[in-house]
């Protein structure tokens, strides 16, 4: 909110002034906010007043960042096709304007939009395309990202070794960033397959791993990996869940000394 009221600060002066690098540039920050905080009407109606500024300068690759924005508020929301517009309005100028960063990103959300979909094919010719750029410039967020998110295809398809496979690389690359949000993701995921696979205990670990992460973290994600706990803890019985949590609590103890 501090941020917020910084930026509504800094908006009037550069209205004032008719600045208009300058307001989209502010207004750009107050819809990334509103974003974050899920709320997407107040974040579209910054990005929209966003776009019609660069349409009026005619800024090709503030156009390209703006559609890709709301594409990700229409995915958000569930509405699909106009997103997948969005990103392919997105993608034609990233490619015309040779931003291959951009192009990667647009990718790799048109595949999130293509797997939700359930057009496993499609999603993962996207993913390789983006997971391509991505490593021809050395992005290696992005390719831990586009990793992950293969394996989720593979999941959703019951190929759980490759899936596994996949989670792997993903956490690597995140525990070599120090990217805590992609070490928990990837952990979530690798207890869903160990418990899938009767590996009780590495099930555990992974989901106590991740639920302290996203924690320590404040994210969201931290309820879905209390869920997880909840219904391993309703499967297992309190006293064997509650034992076999003290031994990897232990063991996760003697890791840290």
């Amino acid at each position: 909110d501090k941020a917020r009221d910084m930026y509504e600060q800094s908006l009037k002066p550069a209205e004032e002034l008719g600045d208009k690098s300058g307001i989209a540039m502010t207004l750009g920050q107050m819809a990334n906010i509103h974003l974050d905080q899920g709320q997407y009407d107040e974040a579209r109606d910054k990005y929209q007043q966003i776009l019609r500024l660069f349409q009026e300068f005619g800024d090709k690759r503030g156009i390209a960042i703006t559609l890709h924005q709301l594409g990700m508020i229409h995915q958000h929301q569930g509405e699909y096709n106009k997103a997948r517009e969005l990103y392919e309005q997105s993608l034609k100028l990233k490619r015309e304007l040779g931003n291959k960063s951009g192009i990667a990103k647009a990718l790799h959300q048109l595949g999130m939009i293509h797997q939700d979909r359930g057009e496993y094919d499609k999603a993962r010719e996207m993913y390789e395309q983006s997971l391509k750029l991505k490593r021809e410039l050395g992005d290696k967020s992005g390719i831990a990202g586009t990793l992950h998110q293969l394996g989720n295809i593979h999941i959703d398809q019951g190929e759980y070794e490759k899936a596994q496979g996949l989670y792997e690389q993903s956490l690597k690359i995140a525990e070599e960033l120090g990217d805590k949000a992609g070490v928990a993701e990837s952990l979530g995921q690798l207890g869903k397959l160990a418990e899938a696979e009767k590996d009780d205990r590495a099930a555990l670990r992974n989901y106590l791993v991740a639920f302290s992460l996203f924690e320590e973290l404040k994210s969201p994600n931290k309820n879905l990996a209390g869920s997880l706990l909840a219904r391993m803890r309703k499967r297992l019985g309190d006293a064997e869940f509650e034992r076999l949590q003290r031994e990897v609590m232990k063991e996760l103890k003697k890791q840290k000394e």
